[in-house]
């Protein structure tokens, strides 16, 4: 890649990239009395930095003095507002080409990482795809970016939704179908040794919701009258789930067709139920949870998300991992336990709002003063990519060519988007490398 960098920003900038009145009216009645919100504190060109830093893909000197003039707030609601960045319009002129492969949806990824200006929501969707974890380290996914990209995409426009939106979405998308194999998923049927694939019900909930232990809503592990902790499920749970996620195939399959995938091989619309491959048994899962026989796909999918999304566990389970990839690696319990109080309720009944989840765990005084009241604790290492993103932005990257020509970032960096070689992502969100002092943001 012929590559152009632009230094346009003094040293003092540089190196702050790096571092990580009585308003009551009166009548003749009783006076009204205004709750007047308390003043949000202004935040300087190092913190702007710093903040910048954590929740895109790298400040600039441009969105640095734009955050010091209008603040954490007014910048927040700039960036909820700002139309989706999507990455399969970027690669869509080159899908017809011989040489359609990754490279040209990595250059997406890295032209919206780069020059997109909805950069929190290009963020969150980052962070979305280390937890929903699909790769393209597949032999369907590897041939076809397009669908990789369209899942990436999916992530992008739920990135400030619900999180029971999002956690369906994610179940029907053919992409995840193949990976964690519930695409294609039978119900039971001794005559053929045919049982229910197991593989997306325990990611579903070791992974995507409640985890392996039960938690306090601050994130800590709940213990038994043995000091042990809490399993959340066990092999009966997961093989309810399994038969639970049966029946779903490719988008215009039918029970003639279902054996015939070719013929209806749709990697980007939502997967669709079959009911004769479903199962209709009655369905244990987990804390009592029962699903009644007879039940359709669709309703017994419905139960069974609504449960998991409900249990819980998700709350604080998701809140400390947006934590983590976001500000800190170390969060306090209190920390953790305020933004999953925002996820169990956002002020207005809703569980589950994300944007509210994001917009808290932002404004939080332990994210804005944390690097100032626990200096040995606060902070977190950039991922290897990241590094690269900020730099990048920081420098105003150019290119000569019509894309950015990055093809394999992972032999670089040793990461690269959805490209990890399990569903574990490239780490886990406390993971800490062997003898290397951190470099906080």
């Amino acid at each position: 890649m012929t590559t152009k960098l632009k230094f346009i920003m003094p040293l003092s900038i540089i190196l702050l990239l790096i571092s990580c009145g009585d308003n009551s009216s009166k009548s003749n009645t009783e006076p009204v009395v205004k709750i007047i919100p308390e003043p949000e504190s202004p935040i300087n060109a190092a913190n702007a930095s710093r903040l910048l830093n954590q929740l895109t893909f790298g400040a600039t000197l441009e969105d640095i003095n734009n955050l010091v003039e209008i603040n954490r707030k007014a910048w927040l609601e700039e960036q909820f507002d700002l139309t989706p960045s999507l990455h399969v319009p970027l690669i869509e002129p080159f899908s017809d080409r011989e040489d359609f492969w990754r490279k040209y949806r990595m250059a997406a990824w890295f032209e919206r990482a780069i020059y997109a200006p909805d950069q929190l929501r290009q963020r969150m969707a980052f962070v979305l795809s280390e937890i929903f974890v699909i790769s393209e380290f597949n032999d369907v996914l590897g041939n076809d970016p397009k669908a990789v990209a369209n899942y990436y995409d999916l992530l992008v426009t739920h990135a400030f939704g619900n999180y029971r939106d999002l956690l369906e979405a994610v179940t029907l998308s053919p992409a995840m179908g193949i990976y964690l194999s519930m695409l294609g998923n039978e119900k039971p049927d001794t005559s053929r040794n045919i049982r229910p694939d197991e593989n997306y019900a325990r990611e579903v909930m070791q992974l995507f919701t409640i985890g392996l232990v039960e938690l306090e809503n601050d994130g800590s592990i709940k213990l038994d009258e043995n000091g042990a902790a809490i399993s959340t499920y066990d092999q009966a749970t997961i093989k309810g789930f399994a038969h639970v996620f049966t029946g779903w195939h490719y988008n215009g399959t039918t029970e003639d067709t279902w054996f015939r995938w070719w013929d209806n091989q749709d990697l980007y619309g939502t997967m669709v139920p079959v009911q004769a491959f479903h199962d209709t048994a009655e369905k244990a899962l987990f804390s009592g949870v029962l699903l009644p026989a007879n039940q359709t796909a669709e309703q017994d999918l419905k139960a069974a998300l609504d449960a998991l999304f409900n249990h819980p566990n998700v709350a604080p389970f998701i809140a400390k991992q947006l934590i983590q990839k976001f500000i800190t690696s170390n969060p306090t319990p209190a920390y953790v336990e305020r933004i999953a109080n925002v996820f169990i309720d956002n002020g207005a009944g809703e569980r589950g709002d994300l944007k509210a989840v994001v917009k808290a765990l932002i404004l939080d005084e332990e994210a804005i003063n944390g690097h100032i009241s626990a200096p040995d604790t606060f902070g977190k290492m950039r991922e290897p990519i990241l590094k690269a993103t900020h730099l990048w932005r920081a420098f105003n990257l150019t290119t000569d060519n019509e894309i950015i020509d990055m093809g394999w970032p992972d032999y670089y960096f040793n990461q690269a988007p959805l490209a990890s070689a399990s569903v574990f992502n490239f780490y886990r969100p406390d993971y800490s490398p062997p003898s290397l002092k951190m470099l906080r943001v």
